[in-house]
């Protein structure tokens, strides 16, 4: 049996009807798009970044670690928190303008995690092995003396990679 065909005229849009058509395909893929720029705008996370997040290689000494980046103050305010794991040669790490005494908390933390404080000369300056999920928020962690770079690994991995104080720390260009 053959389809029934449709009636006269009903196949062909109007020209004012094809118009409203091409507008509200339009509106349907401009709104999202603003309230992404908005959101970008208004968090101080660029576009990129929320849906590919920057990724870099750090070494201690000659242990490689892929890292996150925090080099703004909203991405170092979010650190790792939501974050429900990491793998074992993962961290992140953040980036300050000046050497000082940033404090670490560990707010909507999943699991416990190494602080690795890093100064001006790239050397591994300070260690806080173990904070811990619940110590928020009645902790903040802070380095021995001012840091300008903080690595936050996974528990154990200062002791299970021997990371000591004077660790020489490798960056990339242009993070130094």
């Amino acid at each position: 049996m053959a389809p029934p065909s449709l009636p006269t005229g009903r196949g062909k849009l109007s020209r004012s009807m094809w118009f409203r058509k091409i507008q509200a395909t339009l509106l349907i893929l401009f709104v999202p798009l603003l309230g992404l720029y908005l959101y970008s705008e208004s968090s101080g996370v660029p576009i990129r970044d929320m849906f590919f997040p920057q990724y870099t290689i750090v070494h201690i000494g000659d242990m490689p670690i892929k890292v996150s980046v925090a080099n703004t103050p909203e991405l170092r305010e979010k650190g790792l928190s939501g974050t429900k794991k990491l793998a074992d040669d993962e961290g992140m790490l953040f980036i300050f303008d000046e050497s000082d005494y940033h404090g670490i908390w560990m707010k909507d933390m999943n699991f416990p995690i190494d602080i690795v404080w890093i100064g001006d000369d790239k050397k591994v300056i300070g260690i806080t092995e173990g904070a811990q999920p619940n110590s928020y928020p009645h902790t903040i962690f802070e380095p021995p003396k001012p840091a300008r770079y903080v690595l936050e690994l996974n528990e154990d991995f200062a002791d299970s990679f021997s990371v000591t104080v004077g660790d020489q720390v490798t960056l990339p260009l242009e993070y130094r």
